[in-house]
């Protein structure tokens, strides 16, 4: 192999990573965002019937049962 072939798959495993790092970092940044504003967005669901969810509490609406606070 030639020294170019090998900086050129350098550079790429690089550049392969940093993107990686970037798209972490971006889900981190929103993450705080929602701490720092001092909104927590909670959804609540239903523990028979998952697939109900909700942004407040309340009751099911196909059981009745009280929502959960989703994790």
């Amino acid at each position: 192999m030639t020294v170019r072939t090998i900086l050129f798959i350098c550079a790429i495993m690089l550049f392969s990573c940093k993107n990686s790092e970037n798209k972490d970092n971006q889900m981190q940044s929103d993450s705080l965002k929602t701490e720092s504003t001092g909104k927590v967005e909670s959804e609540y669901t239903c523990p028979m019937h998952p697939q109900v969810i909700t942004k407040s509490p309340g009751k099911c609406p196909e059981c009745g049962m009280e929502l959960q606070v989703r994790s």
